[in-house]
């Protein structure tokens, strides 16, 4: 385990010496607005996103290894959202080339007092039963998440599954994006830096990272087997570094690159791949 723990360490210490480099101190006088802030002011948004990334990884657990493509729409009106995201294999890995293997649908309020965020929600996950898709049942998972628009923005997010997991998942993330360069006045380049940390309960883990790591899937055997080996524990570490280009008011394009590491010694034996590294580009209009 402490070879597990080691380059953790190692990566958080950079990842937070990187995080103050990125973060200049504000100019005496001038408070940064924060982005609750900038919503208020902003009663209506809408969005729309489409991502082209070289695998899809969730909380450590590589979901399709191969090039995928996550296109997702927002609309937001004072405080309450809806958003859908999508995922599609462009590859023939899973099965499942050109399909759309995963839909999931959120609704959410989210609101701000003083330096304070907060926000409740629910996000159903549909998995279309295809390709290798089709032992993935459909579940919900309620979140609730509190921030502080402080250095790093610290956010710590809580799901609790609803429906076919029972189980709790627990995220501790910081994210800063602070603009280095602006060649014209219509376009900026920035830095993006962020990192997270997860947690899983006991039914999480035992139904996320021991589904298959053994024969004879669903008989009583496996299950008996796969709730004994799992445990309440840290699941996974993912740091994050991107270069959002924002061209006028509502066009991002933003390369980003992704490293992940699953961090209990159990997990990472039930699991193929215990450490990813994986990126891409994705292109937002909004207003």
């Amino acid at each position: 385990m402490r070879t597990v723990w080691i380059p953790v360490l190692c990566a958080a210490a950079v990842f937070t010496a990187a995080l103050a480099a990125a973060r200049p101190s504000a100019v005496a006088g001038e408070e940064k607005e924060s982005a609750p802030q900038a919503q208020a002011r902003k009663p209506l948004s809408a969005s729309v996103e489409a991502s082209f990334l070289t695998k899809y990884v969730r909380r450590g657990i590589v979901v399709s290894p191969e090039y995928v493509a996550q296109p997702s729409a927002f609309l937001s009106y004072r405080g309450l959202s809806a958003s859908v995201w999508a995922n599609m294999d462009l590859t023939d890995e899973n099965c499942a080339e050109r399909e759309i293997t995963e839909i999931d649908y959120t609704l959410e309020y989210s609101g701000a007092w003083k330096k304070l965020n907060y926000s409740l929600g629910v996000t159903h996950y549909t998995r279309p039963d295809i390709g290798a898709h089709t032992d993935e049942p459909a579940t919900t998972e309620a979140h609730a998440a509190i921030g502080l628009d402080v250095m790093a923005n610290p956010r710590l997010k809580v799901f609790q599954d609803i429906n076919q997991v029972k189980g709790t998942y627990v995220g501790f993330s910081m994210y800063t994006e602070e603009e280095f360069w602006r060649p014209v006045d219509w376009a900026g380049l920035s830095l993006g830096l962020g990192g997270s940390v997860g947690w899983g309960s006991h039914s999480h883990n035992a139904f996320y990272y021991y589904r298959g790591d053994m024969m004879g899937w669903g008989t009583p055997k496996h299950e008996k087997t796969r709730k004994e080996n799992a445990r309440a524990a840290f699941t996974d570490l993912q740091l994050t570094a991107s270069l959002p280009l924002k061209i006028g008011s509502y066009i991002t394009i933003k390369p980003v690159f992704h490293w992940s590491t699953l961090l209990d010694k159990r997990i990472r034996h039930a699991m193929r791949h215990d450490d990813n590294i994986f990126g891409g580009i994705s292109l937002s209009v909004g207003f």
